[in-house]
């Protein structure tokens, strides 16, 4: 992207139990989630090495949509409303994920269900292959 500017990455961080997790939005939505048993980074720092060529702005505010979404998954409740997202997968991936967000609350899939429920029959390893580059793993877990 010669001449182009990325778009600012806002980042928050949140501890639950012995865990902290990453939080990073855009401007359109969000955009990764990612957990930690090592608590000692700084969100900025994290998500600087993660996302060398984009501007990193520490923001509680700007992540406020995905903190609640994240905070009623750690609640066990669903997600109230819908999250904005702007993440960057293939179309099977966004499949995938859309696949998994139509399981019933405290419910299971195996990634043959899943691939099942998509249409795509004998794709179960795809499916665990997309749900291992999965950037919203609360969202979809």
């Amino acid at each position: 992207m010669a001449g182009k500017a990325l778009p600012a990455l806002y980042v928050h961080s949140v501890d639950y139990r012995d865990l902290r997790l990453y939080l990073a939005s855009s401007e359109r939505g969000a955009v990764r989630i990612c957990l930690r048993l090592d608590c000692g980074h700084d969100p900025k720092a994290f998500f600087a090495e993660m996302y060398p060529e984009r501007t990193i702005i520490a923001s509680k505010s700007q992540n406020a949509s995905l903190l609640d979404a994240v905070q009623s998954a750690l609640r066990g409740k669903p997600m109230g409303r819908r999250l904005p997202l702007d993440i960057n997968v293939t179309a099977f991936q966004r499949n995938a994920y859309q696949a998994i967000s139509r399981i019933p609350y405290g419910h299971t899939w195996t990634y043959g269900e899943v691939a099942r429920a998509m249409g795509c029959h004998g794709a179960a390893r795809a499916v665990g292959r997309a749900m291992g580059a999965n950037p919203l793993p609360i969202i979809f877990p």
